[in-house]
């Protein structure tokens, strides 16, 4: 199955999985990895840490531009948690509760009734639990771009997030199941815009190769 064609389409992390999906076949060898007790979550984030191996920019503009930019962000992300717990304190002030008061705000602003009115008045509800939300979701996507630039660094950042693919899915099915992770790496490559076909027995001979050396 590893070999049937696909349609090549340009590497896009977001719509990624509806691609692999859209051939029935390469759903079918998901699911049959799942069903043997891989966790779906813990499959797909192996199978992107494939896409940081081999698409992921070895420099991120971001991190060269400003000296110190982890640390400004944690900094960062521990603002956002106290400004939010300031606001919440405030809320909690009847003169500052905007479940009695974001009506007047919302009429002084010339907010037509319906759904953009209702959706304002739970924003200014809800925005300290969306400010946690949002240094909850930065600091993930930091931890995802540091991950994502170690495998970069790595010399053989391909192999070392195939081999660590197979490793999850021995360590939770008792075996490699080379020819399913095949067919799902396959068909992730051509979603990420990659003409490439993986074969069980390339798998095979690589994880092979690495339980010999870690034995001797």
């Amino acid at each position: 199955m590893a070999g049937h064609p696909r349609k090549i389409t340009q590497a896009n992390p977001i719509d990624l999985w509806e691609k692999v999906f859209a051939d029935p076949r390469d759903k079918e060898a998901f699911d049959a990895i799942t069903q043997r007790g891989v966790p779906e979550e813990e499959l797909k984030m192996a199978v992107r840490n494939v896409w940081m191996a081999t698409s992921f920019p070895r420099k991120y503009r971001v991190f060269r531009d400003r000296k110190g930019m982890e640390s400004y962000l944690q900094r960062l992300f521990k603002r956002i948690d106290d400004f939010a717990e300031e606001i919440q304190k405030l809320h909690k002030d009847r003169l500052f509760r905007p479940k009695e008061w974001s009506s007047n705000f919302i009429a002084m602003n010339d907010v037509p009734p319906g759904p953009s009115c209702v959706l304002m008045q739970r924003d200014l509800s809800e925005l300290p639990n969306l400010l946690r939300l949002q240094a909850r979701y930065l600091r993930f996507q930091l931890r995802t771009i540091q991950k994502a630039l170690a495998y970069r660094s790595h010399q053989h950042s391909e192999t070392k997030a195939t081999l660590e693919l197979l490793d999850l899915v021995r360590n939770k099915t008792g075996r490699p199941l080379y020819s399913q992770v095949a067919d799902l790496l396959t068909a992730a490559y051509q979603a990420f815009g990659i003409q490439k076909t993986v074969l069980p027995e390339t798998l095979a001979i690589r994880y092979e190769r690495k339980k010999r050396r870690k034995s001797e």
